[in-house]
C-alpha cells in the first residue's frame, strides 16, 4: 500500500512540474567568436557570466 501511495505521489508531482516548465521562456546566449559562453546568474535585468 504505501508503495501504491509514493507511485501516485512521484506521478503528481511529475506533472506539476512539466506543466509548469511550459510556459518558461528559453533564450539561447551565444557571444559572437566565443568558443562558449557561461552564465553564472541573474540581478535584476543583468545577466552575469563569462565566455
Amino acid at each position: 500500500m504505501k508503495i501504491k501511495s509514493y507511485v501516485i505521489i512521484i506521478v503528481i508531482l511529475i506533472l506539476l512540474n512539466t506543466s509548469n516548465s511550459s510556459h518558461a521562456n528559453w533564450t539561447t546566449l551565444d557571444y559572437p567568436g566565443a568558443i562558449s559562453t557561461y552564465v553564472y546568474g541573474i540581478d535584476g535585468g543583468t545577466i552575469v557570466g563569462g565566455y
